[in-house]
């Protein structure tokens, strides 16, 4: 079952979602938004990904993006098979929708 929160002030937002992957593994996303513009966005979870660095990497790329412009299942499903992630318990379209229910929260 996911879980949303937001906290808001303004035009900046922070949201979050959480999601345990059906027989797998939890996903955790917290977005700090400004102007609908990604600031900074923080994804943990106990999950396994290799090479390690794919998700602070992935991070990077979502600072910056606009919200109501992007396409994050294909953005995150791109980037992570780019990278050659390989994802134990959990799969790229499981980081992106988690990531989609925390902006959608706002």
């Amino acid at each position: 079952m996911p879980e949303i929160a937001g906290i808001f002030a303004g035009d900046i937002m922070i949201v979050t979602s959480e999601c345990k992957v059906p027989g797998g593994k939890m996903i955790k996303v917290r977005v700090h938004l400004e102007d609908e513009v990604i600031k900074n966005v923080t994804i943990t979870g106990d999950f396994f990904i290799y090479p390690e660095e794919a998700i602070e990497r992935l991070e990077e790329e979502l600072r910056g993006q606009r919200i109501t412009s992007a396409d994050f299942v294909k953005l995150v499903s791109h980037f992570l098979a780019k990278m050659k992630a390989e994802i134990a318990g959990a799969t790229a379209d499981d980081f992106a929708l988690t990531l989609k229910r925390a902006l959608n929260s706002r």
